[in-house]
């Protein structure tokens, strides 16, 4: 279905930053695992689940603020799936990358924070699958 792993042009206009903490994305409506966060941009982030995401849809996520972020305990925005990969070690779980389409202002304020917390990715680590260098 998915196939090999090929690296896709780079089309984030912010470099994205690896999570280092463990942070569910539910979606809203149904309280179903959707992914958990592998890393982030200001405007954007990628999820590894074990079930594909439509391509090109809106969710509503739910995701809880982890500990030190001030503001909402709870962030609840919309983002679209914009690319879908199969786990290139591991085909039982699948990679989407998701665009955040509307925020409310706090919560935008919590998100950046949580983007601000991750440590910058390191030159040459800024294509999937960034966890397979070794430092």
């Amino acid at each position: 279905m998915f196939g090999r792993f090929k690296p896709a042009r780079e089309r984030r206009t912010d470099e994205r930053r690896p999570y280092p903490q463990y942070m569910q994305f539910k979606n809203d409506i149904t309280g179903e695992l959707v992914g958990d966060l592998a890393d982030i941009s200001r405007d954007g982030f990628r999820l590894e689940g074990m079930q594909p995401p439509r391509l090109n849809a809106d969710f509503r996520f739910r995701v809880d603020t982890p500990p030190g972020i001030n503001g909402p305990s709870r962030l609840v925005f919309i983002a679209q799936s914009r690319w879908l990969r199969q786990h290139p070690l591991d085909p039982r779980v699948y990679v989407s990358g998701f665009q955040i389409l509307s925020m409310e202002p706090g919560e935008k304020r919590a998100f950046e924070q949580i983007y601000a917390q991750c440590e910058t990715v390191k030159a040459g680590r800024d294509t999937m699958p960034d966890y397979l260098w070794k430092d």
